[in-house]
């Protein structure tokens, strides 16, 4: 009987890249310790966007650090969703992997391009500055969520339909509370606009997850 051949994809680019993040946390711990604490908690309480969301701009180092990391975790997701159906073999592995990557930053540019756009046509630029950050933080909270699960994804649990679907389960109920937040703290504002809120929610939030789960799901064992 002759020895069957089988294809081992190494993984070990992630784990450099993974260091990196670390690296990159670590450093920022070491600059800014209260505001990284801060931000830590910011599923528990609203201090963090409280404190920090009227007076930082959209883009700064600590926003820039977990922005990448956010958009990175998403892109590495996206691609063990595509390893684990067998696709990735069509293409080298950190090719596969950047063209993902520059798909969820062209994604997330251009919501927050339209956002934008919104924002100025109708002169509310500050409140949308401030929606997008609190919206922003949220996001890079769960991204964070989401570097972990995907390293244990890799070492420790095979992908299945459930897992899938229980990890977008946690995504939408983690960006839930931050639209409730959020809605909490600008109610008057939004109150009248309730239906339009929603409808932004459910098109440009909540089905892009339900539209990769559907996608994708079918070729996950």
């Amino acid at each position: 009987m002759e020895p069957i051949a089988k294809t081992v994809i190494s993984h070990d680019w992630i784990i450099l890249l993974y260091t990196g993040m670390l690296l990159a946390i670590t450093l920022t711990k070491v600059l800014d310790t209260q505001r990284l604490n801060d931000f830590l908690k910011l599923l528990f309480n609203n201090k963090y966007v409280l404190l920090y969301g009227k007076e930082e701009h959209l883009i700064n180092p600590f926003n820039t650090v977990f922005l990448s990391i956010h958009l990175i975790a998403v892109a590495t997701f996206l691609w063990l969703l595509i390893d684990y159906n067998d696709i990735t073999h069509i293409y080298q592995i950190e090719a596969s992997f950047i063209n993902l990557l520059l798909l969820v930053i062209l994604f997330s540019s251009c919501k927050i391009a339209l956002q934008k756009i919104v924002a100025n046509i109708f002169n509310i630029d500050a409140a949308v500055d401030q929606y997008l950050f609190k919206k922003i933080s949220y996001g890079n909270w769960s991204g964070l969520l989401l570097a972990c699960v995907n390293l244990f994804i890799i070492y420790s649990f095979p992908l299945t339909k459930s897992f899938l679907f229980l990890i977008i389960i946690i995504t939408i109920i983690i960006h839930a509370i931050g639209w409730f937040s959020i809605f909490k703290m600008h109610q008057n504002i939004l109150s009248p606009y309730l239906f339009y809120f929603i409808l932004y929610l459910c098109a440009l939030e909540i089905a892009p997850y339900l539209l990769a789960f559907k996608l994708i799901a079918g070729g996950i064992h």
